[in-house]
């Protein structure tokens, strides 16, 4: 994510998908999913950004990047016109 800050959205990516291919053998890593949801929403992938965070969400339900992520996808859903979409991914993220 500070790579992304950074303006290095495409070696984000390719930092958050080397982490993400070791990832069945070293547990889980919703942080890298999440990364790489930033990097691709900063690059303008807003599908591939939603899905990314969809599988963070899955990797950490109540957790800190699923919060991120479901904070993530309203601004996504916000900015495509979808408020009240938006709203129901701020409701989610303020239950954890």
């Amino acid at each position: 994510a500070a790579l992304v800050q950074l303006g290095d959205t495409r070696r984000a990516l390719m930092y958050s998908d080397r982490a993400i291919a070791v990832e069945t053998t070293h547990g889980s890593f919703a942080s890298a999913w999440w990364a790489r949801g930033s990097a691709l929403l900063a690059l303008g992938r807003t599908d591939e950004a939603m899905d990314a965070f969809d599988e963070a969400i899955a990797r950490n339900l109540g957790g800190y990047y699923a919060r991120l992520s479901y904070l993530d996808r309203a601004s996504i859903l916000e900015a495509a016109g979808d408020d009240a979409g938006a709203a129901e991914e701020r409701v989610k993220a303020a239950q954890f």
